[in-house]
């Protein structure tokens, strides 16, 4: 039995909590390596599955953090992603 938890906006995040505590948790930021990135935790995800050994079929519940804030975070995706060659270019 596990719980995950999803966070889709900036810095998305991913949480697994089996018998009430968390067992894991990570940001896909350290897997895409890209400063706060946003959307959806794909491979953060699949690496807490993989990590705490647990399948598809023991998750029996899943929370989503996502709000409505979806044009505030690609400006903040925007915003840290930006060099200064990007803005010479522009």
């Amino acid at each position: 039995m596990a719980v995950v938890g999803i966070n889709e906006g900036h810095a998305a995040t991913v949480a697994i909590a089996k018998k009430g505590e968390i067992v894991w948790a990570s940001a896909e930021e350290r897997n895409s390596r890209k400063k706060n990135d946003s959307g959806f935790p794909h491979v953060a995800l699949i690496e807490g599955l993989r990590e705490t050994n647990t399948s598809r079929k023991d998750i029996t519940a899943a929370a989503s953090a996502l709000t409505d804030a979806h044009l505030i975070d690609l400006k903040i995706k925007r915003l840290t992603r930006f060099g200064v060659k990007d803005y010479v270019r522009e």
